[in-house]
């Protein structure tokens, strides 16, 4: 692949929010095909499509001035975007519709890149006629939220607050989040849901995923911070039955990511190769880790990164892996009936007895004695 660009419009902060957003990576292609960029697709194995050049080509020829193109094969959609100012085409995809509303999202997407790269608007029903009445309808629902608030005279919480909220995440201060949730204010949450329930679910999703993004700008790790969103919110739709239980729950996962940014702050300074390398031992975290191969994904020498890691951390690249994948085999010793060897195996530890033997080294306590206590605990 060739080298990827680090800038292009729309800009890579946007690329880069919008992945997850509309579930399916973003490339950047020359007219001849040619990749200067890419966002998301890391699990996308070697032979898919997208990687190869006369695809990329046949999907480039059905591109239009006028509006973006969905171009659909046997088993995924892709989005094709002209971007004729920077002499460059966006290419959405492969998309594939595993959750309902999955594919709105990814329409949804695709007409706010479109605005962003020509300053044009285009609607999803004139993307794809498959969705007929989406847009009427949501047209009608907010005008008819807006009536009412009107007739009432009523507001939103102030935008402020949120600002403040997501701030004090963002440095990693959790009193001040505890000061900010606190305060009192004349607004009112907007209607998401007509059940109180379902209400406060939509609602402390809205809120973590704010505090996940804003854990990620204060230097959390990205795979960490929407584990920790994934964790939470399964934990809320699936167990809690009372909109006061998950509002305390929301509140609870603001102060978890504040504080985790606070972990992550102190006495370490912050460094892109860094974050870069943390996300890819957590990505890999199963898998038998060298610093070498992960130097090479990031196209630096392998001393290099080690001496900045350990500048920035105060603790080797080695010793970072073992205590992170020492962190989740507790979680697994606690919560799972997986036995000691398989929790060995599982996280490529050469031997259980080498397992064994770091973990007391840890904890003082062997995997066993730890389970033990934990779950009489």
């Amino acid at each position: 692949m060739e080298t990827q660009k680090q800038e292009s419009a729309p800009g890579r902060i946007w690329m880069q929010q919008l992945v997850p957003l509309m579930h399916t990576p973003l490339w950047v292609c020359r007219a001849d095909g040619g990749l200067t960029a890419r966002y998301g697709g890391q699990s996308l194995g070697n032979d898919a499509p997208i990687f190869r050049n006369a695809f990329r080509r046949s999907l480039l020829i059905q591109g239009n001035r006028k509006k973006p193109v969905l171009a659909k094969t046997e088993d995924a959609i892709y989005a094709v975007l002209l971007d004729e100012a920077h002499e460059q085409t966006i290419l959405a995809g492969p998309f594939r519709s595993i959750q309902p509303n999955w594919h709105e999202q990814f329409l949804a997407g695709v007409v706010l890149l479109w605005n962003l790269l020509t300053g044009e608007s285009c609607s999803v029903s004139e993307l794809d006629s498959t969705a007929p009445g989406t847009e009427q309808r949501m047209e009608k629902r907010m005008g008819d939220m807006i009536f009412d608030r009107q007739e009432r005279q009523t507001l939103h919480n102030p935008y402020a607050k949120e600002q403040r909220e997501q701030e004090c995440i963002r440095l990693g201060d959790p009193e001040g989040l505890k000061r900010c949730v606190g305060e009192t204010y004349e607004g009112e949450y907007g209607t998401l849901a007509s059940n109180p329930l379902r209400q406060s679910k939509n609602l402390a999703v809205g809120v973590i995923t704010l505090a996940s993004r804003s854990a990620i700008a204060g230097g959390l790790s990205q795979e960490l911070s929407f584990s920790m969103a994934d964790g939470f919110i399964f934990e809320i739709e699936e167990n809690l039955k009372d909109p006061i239980a998950v509002e305390q729950a929301a509140y609870q996962a603001q102060l978890a990511f504040a504080e985790a940014v606070h972990r992550k702050q102190s006495g370490t300074g912050f460094n892109p190769f860094v974050r870069k390398a943390k996300d890819y031992i957590f990505q890999n975290m199963h898998t038998k880790i060298t610093v070498k191969e992960m130097a090479e994904q990031f196209h630096i020498h392998p001393d290099y990164l080690s001496a900045l890691f350990k500048k920035t951390e105060n603790k080797t690249i080695t010793a970072y892996i073992l205590e992170e994948k020492l962190n989740l085999c507790k979680n697994l010793l606690i919560y799972s009936n997986y036995s000691i060897q398989e929790i060995s195996a599982y996280f490529a530890f050469p031997s259980q007895s080498y397992f064994t033997r770091q973990f007391k080294k840890s904890t003082g306590m062997t995997p066993l004695r730890y389970r033990q206590l934990m779950r009489k605990q």
